[in-house]
């Protein structure tokens, strides 16, 4: 596994973030997978899952992250809270679980209450407009839940407006398309858009960043196969890190060869404030591609 690695005086390797973390600390996964384990689990879902971890994303999947004992349904909840993105794939018989019904309403009011959240959208051969409306299989899942007796109407009553939310909500469409072009589409995109912090438009505000950058290219040499440690030194305030960072994401946006990417910055004041410890949890998940507890 190769690793990008560019380096300063106050940044080394670490995993970039959608928003940065000193604004954002509550993160602790980037992607949440909300789905029907029966209809999914061992096909599209499971395969998802695998193209996700693949690109070096954080994925938080119930059966392989929650721990043994824990109280499941707010272990659940923590884990929506702590993710940047959830996917939802919505499948035939997917309103037939309640924990699954739950675990929506709790996206929807977080996505609501915070709009921290993104919230993607798969419609596992379902028509959109059966889920906005509770038609078919799902009509059927929430007549079943009515009758049951364990089961409160007002809590199916907040089910059917999550559904109803969602259901309008655009979303990738599985129908006649291959599963494998969507799954990869999707990939690429949270890959996309955890990597990319710059844009062009920031780029142009830094003064005679572009010459920078591109010595950084030249020295980096990417196509080769060393391994080099590239030092920027001067004094407090200049830009070193920010050139480091334009850096890092010209290269995990342009070049497909490097299995995972990592960007930690401020080194200093994180081991400081957290300890090294908290430097080396978040080095060894992106590595191992998991949730590694230190």
């Amino acid at each position: 596994m190769a690793f990008q690695r560019p380096s300063s005086s106050t940044s080394e390797v670490s995993k970039k973030r959608k928003r940065d973390h000193s604004s954002s600390p509550h993160w602790k996964h980037e992607v949440f997978l909300n789905f029907y384990g029966k209809d999914t689990r061992k096909g599209f879902t499971g395969h998802l899952h695998d193209a996700l971890k693949q690109k070096g994303i954080l994925v938080f999947r119930d059966d392989e992250t929650l721990k043994q004992g824990e109280y499941i349904f707010e272990a659940l909840l923590k884990a929506i809270q702590k993710s940047q993105y959830v996917i939802v794939i919505l499948s035939a018989n997917y309103a037939s679980s309640k924990w699954c019904l739950r675990e929506l309403a709790k996206i929807v009011e977080w996505e609501k209450k915070t709009k921290l959240i993104t919230i993607i959208l798969i419609f596992y051969y379902v028509d959109p407009s059966d889920v906005r409306n509770q038609r078919g299989t799902f009509a059927k899942a929430f007549a079943a839940h009515e009758k049951d007796p364990m089961v409160d109407i007002k809590e199916i009553e907040i089910w059917k407006k999550a559904f109803s939310k969602v259901g309008n909500i655009k979303g990738e469409h599985i129908h006649d398309r291959y599963e494998s072009t969507i799954i990869q589409d999707i990939s690429r995109r949270i890959s996309h858009e955890l990597n990319s912090r710059f844009s062009r438009h920031d780029y142009d505000k830094l003064v005679a960043i572009h010459s920078q950058v591109d010595k950084m290219m030249e020295l980096l040499d990417v196509e080769s196969d060393d391994v080099l440690f590239i030092g920027i030194h001067g004094m407090g305030g200049v830009g070193k890190t920010t050139l480091a960072e334009i850096v890092y994401d010209r290269v995990s946006n342009s070049y497909c060869r490097f299995e995972g990417s990592i960007f930690i910055s401020c080194i200093r004041e994180e081991s400081k404030a957290r300890g090294l410890a908290s430097l080396q949890k978040q080095l060894l998940s992106m590595i191992m591609q998991e949730e590694i507890h230190v």
